[in-house]
This record gives structure tokens, C-alpha cells and sequence, in this order.
């Protein structure tokens, strides 16, 4: 599982400014990875490129270990945006601060 977990982070770190017109959605399966340990999950975050990936993973994702780090990514993506995802992104946050349990999936 480390080996997984290893190649995902040399993945997310090669994804550079220099390689932006590189194709890298076979990546984003990265951000689903079925393995019930959710260090693979966590550490294609980097690779979501963008709020809308992070929103769909926020959706579905239900172990709290990466759950809370696409959360904060969301945030990130959506601070000072505009726009539809951003708007979805803090429609979510707000529903998880008003719920029983920010850490449960809407």
C-alpha cells in the first residue's frame, strides 16, 4: 500500500506548472481509488484540478480521514470564486457547519 501511495504523491508533485498541457485525467480515478484505506484518496487531492472533481469527491466520500482533507481543498478552490462550483462548494460547507456533524456527507 506505501508504494501507492508514493507514486500518487510523485504524480501530484510532477503535475507542475511546465506540464500543464499534459492530458491528466486518467488521473483523476486517483481521487475514487477503492481501497477501504484512504491514503490514495488523500493523496490525489493535488490532482482533483479543480473545485468540480472536489465537490463530486466531497459528495460520496464518507471516511472522515479523507473526507476532511477534500473539504480544505474545496475551500481552497473556492475562496475568492465565482461562479457555479464555487457557489456549490460553499452550499456544502455551510450544510456540513449546520448539520449535526460537519464530517458527515450531505
Amino acid at each position: 500500500m506505501g508504494v501507492r501511495v508514493t507514486l500518487v504523491e510523485l504524480l501530484a508533485a510532477m503535475q507542475a506548472p511546465a506540464l500543464a498541457d499534459e492530458d491528466w485525467t486518467a488521473t483523476w480515478a486517483l481521487l475514487a481509488d477503492p481501497d477501504p484505506d484512504p491514503a490514495v484518496r488523500r493523496a490525489a487531492i493535488p490532482l482533483a484540478g479543480g473545485g468540480a472533481r472536489l465537490l463530486g469527491r466531497c459528495r460520496v466520500e464518507s471516511d472522515p480521514a479523507a473526507r476532511l482533507p477534500v473539504l480544505l481543498a474545496l475551500g481552497e478552490a473556492a475562496s475568492g470564486r465565482t461562479g457555479r462550483d464555487a457557489d456549490d462548494a460553499r452550499a456544502v460547507v455551510a450544510g456540513l457547519l449546520a448539520g449535526d456533524d460537519p464530517g458527515d456527507p450531505p
